[in-house]
């Protein structure tokens, strides 16, 4: 990514000491050393991120990501409400409230018009995948990267995800540069849409930039509630549903044409897809599992004998179809298996009728007649569509 040709951090700070708040004249010559290119990037980041036209944000951040001090950030925020382009209110510290005004679309169309140079062409990729997400959704984003690794077989070294082991930064790395570097400069950018990473400073940020930098942008939903989470400019980008395997397949497809590489035939990733698919839904397990009151459990009585009987020796024999020669992996997957199959013992709650709560099992072991965490994944998933149609 180019670098931005602004006026170093220090000559700006000794400026900002000198002068009061309403000191025109010395704001004008701080202006005069940020030229538009930065200004057009905290544009960027304030149109891809309002909401009915009110974004609040920390200018400390934004800075970190721009790898610019904050006070660059104040000053061309200063100058955008002086020209009627924002009114700011509620500040706080480094904490803004922006609601954004008609005259500053009119100023951010007339920048992008003169921005003729497309950002793809001055980039050089140096990482094929950069994976935006919260930290709070590392299980969800290794799932994802187990995917995209057993379907490309794409070295690590290609592959962006700060909180999962063996794809963060190196160490004694400038973090914030790296990553705003990698934003761009990534082939693909992923953003792992949840719950959690729609509330993250930084991911909301990573998005706006990509999504105004024009760049190949792949989101994934992985959260219960589905499209219904997106906002911003982002609602009008088709985001495709990890919990959905048609969605997924179609995501495999494409990315492999991004990244100009054909994947494996989708029997040698259908577990890392399960995988993901079941992950896609821990939101909805949660809620599912999380009771108030003690509960009654209801139990499939058809037979007097164990439900599940030979698990044990139907595990051990698929964890060695599975993995042939990765004992680790056999042994993860026994223990995986062990424990769905434990929950799947312990029945269902009273919230749910009993006889849908047998359909619904019926329908989990003919569907995976031999997979006791998908059978489990097929009842939670059953149950609590069943329970928000009542």
């Amino acid at each position: 990514m180019p670098k931005l040709p602004i006026c170093p951090t220090s000559q700006i700070l000794g400026h900002l000491g000198k002068m009061g708040r309403n000191d025109n004249f010395s704001l004008e010559i701080l202006l005069s050393m940020i030229n538009n290119e930065l200004r057009l990037k905290v544009l960027d980041f304030l149109v891809a991120n309002e909401k009915d036209l009110f974004i609040s944000f920390e200018t400390e951040k934004l800075g970190k990501l721009l790898g610019v001090s904050y006070r660059h950030i104040d000053v061309i925020l200063e100058d955008f409400e002086t020209k009627g382009y924002v009114e700011i209110h509620g500040m706080a510290g480094t904490w803004k409230n922006c609601f954004l005004l008609a005259p500053l679309y009119d100023y951010y169309n007339s920048l992008k018009e003169k921005d003729n140079t497309p950002p793809s062409k001055l980039i050089e990729h140096k990482m094929d995948i950069f994976i935006s997400h919260s930290d709070s959704d590392k299980d969800k984003a290794k799932a994802l990267i187990d995917l995209i690794v057993k379907a490309y077989h794409i070295s690590s070294n290609k592959i962006r995800c700060t909180s999962v082991a063996g794809y963060k930064l190196p160490i004694g790395s400038n973090t914030d540069q790296i990553l705003q570097d990698e934003i761009f400069s990534s082939k693909v950018f992923i953003g792992l849409i949840t719950e959690n990473s729609i509330k993250s400073t930084y991911v909301l940020f990573e998005l706006g930039a990509r999504w105004g930098a024009k760049l190949p942008l792949f989101p994934l939903i992985s959260d219960p509630k589905g499209t219904s989470i997106l906002a911003g400019p982002l609602k009008n980008i088709n985001a495709l549903n990890a919990s959905r395997a048609e969605d997924v397949h179609q995501f495999i497809t494409e990315l492999g044409n991004a990244i100009n590489v054909t994947p494996e035939p989708p029997q040698v990733y259908l577990r890392e897809l399960e995988i993901l698919l079941a992950t896609a839904n821990d939101n909805a397990t949660s809620t599912v599992q999380k009771k108030t009151k003690p509960q009654t459990v209801v139990k499939d009585n058809s037979s007097e004998h164990d439900e599940y009987p030979n698990a044990s020796d139907i595990i051990k024999q698929n964890s060695k179809i599975e993995w042939p020669e990765d004992y680790r992996m056999q042994a993860h997957y026994i223990q995986e298996q062990n424990n769905a199959l434990s929950e799947l013992r312990k029945g269902c709650t009273t919230d749910i009728d009993s006889e849908v709560f047998l359909q619904i099992r019926k329908g989990a072991k003919r569907e995976w007649p031999n997979d006791y965490r998908m059978q489990l994944h097929y009842e939670r998933e059953q149950i609590e569509a069943y329970k928000s149609l009542r």
